[in-house]
């Protein structure tokens, strides 16, 4: 099941603004919806169009945990600190932030900026939409299914399972 993302009447330019993100600061970044779905990426291993990782998606999620936990209002970063480089997630609440910042970046400089990006884009992008998903037609999955189990059945590759029918119906 495959999701796009989700419409909006302003049609924002969502790889343009991480081009603009990288030209600006040389940071890789990546554009998230609310829904989990990766709207633009300079990050390897974020593809657009599809659902970011369980793991960092739970991440996400936990923020709101962490706001009632440390009796705050809201979290609008949270940083990681790897050996390489620092993990930024900044939250709108339309569209998060996932950026790869260089150890060499001053973060004092580098917050509140992401956050007056994130901001303008959380005032344009439309709220209240939803994905799309395309419907999987489960008779044509199911029929291909059968199929295939029949092509392996004859190419003889499931001896086992045989000999075991054998076995059990024998008795």
């Amino acid at each position: 099941m495959s999701a796009n993302p989700p419409n909006t009447d302003n049609k924002i330019n969502w790889d343009g603004v991480v081009d603009q993100i990288f030209e600006m600061i040389g940071t890789d970044t990546a554009i998230i919806n609310k829904y989990g779905i990766v709207l633009a990426s300079k990050i390897p291993k974020l593809t657009p169009g599809k659902l970011i990782s369980p793991v960092l998606w739970e991440l996400i999620l936990k923020r709101e945990k962490l706001v009632s936990e440390l009796e705050t209002q809201d979290i609008h970063n949270l940083i990681l600190e790897s050996d390489r480089e620092n993990i930024i997630f900044t939250f709108g609440e339309n569209v998060y932030f996932m950026s790869k910042v260089q150890k060499t970046v001053d973060l004092n400089q580098y917050l509140p900026s992401i956050n007056r990006i994130i901001l303008t884009l959380d005032k344009s992008s439309e709220k209240g939409t939803k994905p799309e998903f395309s419907k999987i037609k489960l008779q044509k999955e199911y029929d291909k299914l059968i199929k295939e189990s029949e092509i392996e059945m004859e190419r003889d590759r499931l001896p086992v399972f045989k000999k075991l029918i054998r076995y059990m119906s024998k008795k």
